[in-house]
């Protein structure tokens, strides 16, 4: 039994160092939309020490690496993951007993969506660089086991940018079904699913064709960027009570109803520096609870 928990998992983009002011603007969006809640759990991705300065001015717990970390005012306990920086855990003490935590960052070469509006884009999970993020998916997966078969079942939560798409996603939208018809799979996340996991996302806005929800990227320019949603929340043994989106409007786009809107100057790359919202990447919410 955990009560209720409050999620946000965001890669801070190079830690805040491409838009200035950034150690502010990360502050105001986390104190606004976060640190006001009951039990509030921040996954961040692309530390680079902002993860340090973030919980040193909230005066929250840390545990993490030079890329993920996870900040909390509640327990940490850190859980030795053997995964490198691509990933990081914890054991988060709740008020009614203990969570298992991941922020994950999955290696970012070979970006599938790149390749799989080619005439072979099924055969896009050869590249090596999906070969390596369904095996880091696969080493989360078997750390989680690992650590419930030791000490009994436990609810886990992993957020984190997976640098992948959803197979979902990608099946219900016209132009990309037919990769998926052909064979291709997003092995990065599908290895939670299969695993057990809830898309906290998706459990929230179950149509990926009215509410699609990118959270990459919303201001490089459409022309030179696929839009994708990358960045999840999974979680298990957990029941998603709500979960959306956070972040700076799209220039010359209205935000979707999953999206609340830090409002203030956001203007595509490279005229981002100003930006009000401090990333390339929407953050994901997501508020959880027991199944009880």
């Amino acid at each position: 039994m955990t009560g209720t928990i409050h999620v946000l998992s965001w890669n801070l983009w190079f830690g805040g160092q491409q838009v200035d002011d950034a150690l502010r603007k990360q502050l105001d969006a986390i104190r606004t939309h976060l640190a006001g809640e009951a039990q509030p759990v921040l996954l961040v991705q692309e530390s680079v020490g902002a993860a340090e300065r973030l919980a040193a001015a909230l005066g929250w717990n840390l545990v993490g690496n030079a890329d993920t970390a996870i900040c909390s005012p509640l327990p940490l306990r850190e859980v030795e993951t053997h995964t490198g920086a691509y990933g990081c855990a914890a054991l988060v003490g709740t008020d009614a007993g203990e969570t298992l935590a991941w922020s994950v960052h999955l290696d970012y070469r070979d970006y599938g969506p790149y390749y799989a509006g080619e005439p072979h884009g099924e055969r896009v999970n050869e590249l090596i660089g999906e070969r390596i993020r369904a095996e880091q998916a696969g080493r989360i997966v078997a750390t989680t086991e690992a650590l419930v078969r030791e000490r009994g079942a436990v609810p886990v939560i992993v957020g984190g940018d997976f640098n992948v798409p959803a197979t979902g996603d990608w099946s219900a939208q016209p132009g990309r079904s037919s990769v998926v018809r052909r064979g291709a799979r997003w092995a990065g996340t599908d290895t939670l699913l299969q695993a057990g996991f809830a898309d906290a996302f998706r459990e929230a806005w179950p149509d990926p064709v009215a509410v699609p929800g990118p959270t990459w990227s919303p201001i490089e320019p459409p022309e030179s960027e696929p839009r994708d949603r990358i960045d999840f929340v999974f979680v298990r043994d957990l029941r998603v009570q709500r979960a959306g989106h956070l972040g700076g409007r799209t220039p010359g786009e209205d935000p979707g109803p999953e999206l609340r809107v830090v409002e203030g100057r956001s203007e595509l790359i490279p005229d981002h520096r100003g930006n009000e919202w401090p990333s390339d990447h929407l953050a994901v919410f997501a508020t959880v609870s027991d199944l009880g």
